[in-house]
């Protein structure tokens, strides 16, 4: 795994994974249930379109680390404000019902957006393929003879509209005033 950029991966699954095991500290104890699939869901999501290479690996790591340090936020939290019998009880809740929330989570959601990202390259490029076909012959007419066009006039090919020519006219102005 050379080519990932850990950098990113890592940020992203430590900001993500901060806030999720902050924000049950400030809304309730059992919103941790809620905030911590929600971050891994958000940090696959995050990180999947800016992966070139092995991106479900990258993925589910990500989803993983964020899951992890969520917790161990959260439990440091528990520990040094609550009674340690109630910290522990939390935390052998928590160890009996999130692994396999977390695992299909990380495995699952990670697939999804691989798969969904997968197909929106592939039709991106078919779409670009075909506008390229379609503005091979008409791209030299319209680029003022310096090679480029305009980003105004790409989007208008896109859209399969017309460019705008003004036109005069048909009907003249008349002053309907009454001179005195």
């Amino acid at each position: 795994m050379k080519g990932l950029n850990w950098r990113f991966l890592l940020i992203t699954a430590g900001v993500l994974g901060l806030l999720a095991g902050l924000l049950p500290v400030f809304l309730g104890d059992q919103y941790l249930f809620t905030t911590l699939p929600i971050a891994m869901m958000f940090s696959s999501f995050f990180i999947v379109p800016r992966i070139k290479d092995k991106k479900l690996p990258s993925a589910v790591f990500v989803t993983l680390l964020t899951a992890v340090i969520s917790l161990v936020v959260f439990f440091i939290y528990q520990f040094a404000t609550l009674d340690p019998a109630i910290a522990k009880a939390n935390l052998k809740t928590a160890m009996v019902n999130l692994p396999i929330t977390v695992l299909i989570i990380s495995l699952a959601g990670s697939w999804v957006f691989v798969k969904t990202n997968e197909w929106t390259e592939k039709k991106r490029k078919e779409v670009e393929a075909k506008m390229a076909a379609k503005n091979g012959d008409k791209g030299k007419d319209k680029d003022k003879g310096n090679g480029k066009t305009s980003a105004a006039t790409k989007l208008r090919e896109a859209r399969g509209q017309k460019t705008y020519v003004p036109h005069a006219t048909k009907k003249r102005y008349r002053n309907t005033k009454k001179k005195k």
